[in-house]
């Protein structure tokens, strides 16, 4: 009798899990034209029936994808991006919407390699000065040390120090 006991508790948490999780898409996510990872979806699932007491069982986050597709039919697309993670997108989201976030992230996405051209430019021409200076104003170490050599050892000529500094500490 305890085992059906149990059995039912779990099934009455799943509904009730499921019953939140359906209320959260339509809610949150269809409205606001979100994409969400099934995954995602799955662990507030989990979340969902962990504060009921009880764990999700493998066999329910395998069969999400139909419940969703059941509950929400029309409302909602389920399909692999290009790495295979399944992505839940609601029809309210529109291919002009989708068309418009695209070229913004394209544009966005230039000024960052842009940026990031000129950052490695800029170090590949200090680099070499840097590097050149450092070869010139520092004295080799003697071989052996002797620990009164090591006093002297540390210094760094002053472009260096001054590059350090600028590196470290100026914004």
């Amino acid at each position: 009798m305890s085992q059906v006991t149990d059995m039912l508790s779990y099934e009455v948490a799943e509904v009730e899990a499921y019953v939140q999780l359906f209320h959260y898409i339509r809610n949150e996510v269809i409205p606001n034209k979100k994409v969400i990872p099934v995954a995602q979806l799955t662990e507030k699932l989990e979340t969902f029936m962990s504060s009921k007491g009880e764990a999700l069982k493998t066999a329910s986050k395998k069969n999400i994808r139909r419940r969703l597709e059941s509950e929400l039919g029309s409302s909602i697309h389920i399909f692999s991006n290009d790495s295979g993670k399944l992505l839940l997108v609601p029809d309210s989201l529109l291919f002009k919407d989708v068309v418009v976030d695209n070229d913004n992230l394209r544009k966005e996405l230039a000024i960052w390699k842009g940026k990031l051209t000129d950052a490695n430019r800029i170090t590949d021409q200090a680099s070499p000065q840097i590097r050149k200076v450092i070869r010139r104003d520092m004295k080799p170490p003697a071989w052996p040390c002797h620990p009164s050599d090591l006093s002297n050892a540390a210094e760094m000529p002053s472009p260096a120090t001054s590059f350090s500094s600028s590196l470290l500490v100026k914004t």
